[in-house]
């Protein structure tokens, strides 16, 4: 909690306080963020995920703002979002707004996601060898109709009911894959999230992505939970002694775990993982402690907005908000979910 008599401001909802012990201050905010990558546990992340929740709709009362009932919002796609399951939220963007998205960024520099080499470049001229790519705060934060994506009734209303409290977007980042022949590295191999004990990400297409040569996004369904895990792999006839050994590989990795094709296909099956594929402008929304992957391009680069949202800003993250036009004309609680990447000029 804020120390006792602090203004609660949007500046430091994310402080959780700090723990007194023999003498020494012990930063909660790394405590925290220990935690969310340590405990693997379906259970107990969901546990500390509702707690959270209650202390940040106290914050929020605090503030004065309006957090809504998650059950009087979009409560069918969170359900499927607890359950493990994409929500295909349909076009957020026309085709006129995905152009003003596109040429806006295609004047912009790119730096690569990975490697020590981070010289910028542009995006229909990728250097060689680099496989993701990511544009700069600045950039991001000026991006055409942004406000319109990260506020977007449908996206908010799944997932206040999916968080329980007003959320915070925690990131927030246009991302290409460039189809460059590599074996597939880093995101593009199945893996977790677990920046939150609960957070959830909307996916906005802005290249079409019709089939595997687009590199689509991946996800295996039903993969949030161990103990759903465990009925369906004994529901199959596994021994349990392979059995345990597969939850143990699934659920008790170390943080950043990365996982092989061939393990997910052994414990799920083909028919647990989804191919999300759809024309630019579409958007889905997953629960990505889900595992989950976006498969290279083979045939076109690939454009993605991944939008987080959590109930408080990454730990992971040194946020530096940027001033852009209109974030005045915005209600407090709009405000308040951007608060991580944008601030009122």
């Amino acid at each position: 909690m804020a120390d006792q008599g602090e203004k609660v401001t949007f500046e430091n909802m994310h402080r959780f306080g700090r723990l007194q012990d023999a003498g020494q201050e012990i930063d909660m905010n790394e405590a925290f963020y220990v935690a969310c990558r340590s405990v693997r546990d379906f259970r107990s992340r969901e546990a500390a995920a509702l707690a959270l929740a209650d202390t940040v709709r106290a914050k929020l009362d605090q503030l004065s703002l309006t957090s809504p009932d998650p059950d009087r919002v979009d409560r069918a796609n969170a359900d499927k979002l607890v359950k493990g399951e994409s929500v295909s939220i349909g076009p957020i963007l026309d085709n006129g707004q995905v152009r003003d998205v596109l040429s806006y960024l295609m004047a912009k520099d790119v730096y690569p996601m990975y490697g020590e080499d981070r010289r910028p470049f542009r995006a229909d001229r990728p250097r060689d060898g680099v496989v993701i790519g990511r544009y700069s705060l600045q950039d991001i934060a000026r991006a055409p109709h942004l406000l319109h994506m990260l506020l977007h009734p449908r996206l908010l209303g799944a997932a206040t009911a999916f968080l329980g409290a007003l959320p915070t977007v925690s990131i927030c980042t246009f991302v290409w894959s460039f189809a460059t022949g590599q074996e597939a590295q880093n995101m593009q191999l199945f893996h977790r999230d677990n920046d939150d004990f609960r957070q959830c990400k909307a996916f906005v297409l802005l290249t079409d992505t019709l089939d595997a040569q687009d590199g689509p996004h991946v996800y295996v369904r039903h993969s949030v939970d161990q103990d759903m895990v465990r009925r369906r792999l004994e529901g199959r006839g596994i021994a349990p002694d392979h059995r345990e050994d597969l939850l143990h590989r699934l659920f008790d990795g170390v943080p950043n775990h990365r996982y092989a094709d061939s393990l997910v296909e052994e414990a799920f099956g083909p028919e647990s993982v989804d191919v999300l594929t759809g024309r630019a402008g579409d958007c889905f929304m997953e629960n990505t402690w889900g595992i989950h992957k976006g498969l290279p391009p083979r045939r076109a680069p690939r454009l993605v907005l991944q939008i987080q949202y959590a109930l408080q800003p990454s730990l992971f993250f040194t946020y530096e908000p940027v001033a852009i036009p209109g974030m005045d004309r915005l209600s407090a609680e709009d405000r308040y979910v951007c608060r991580a990447y944008l601030k009122a000029r």
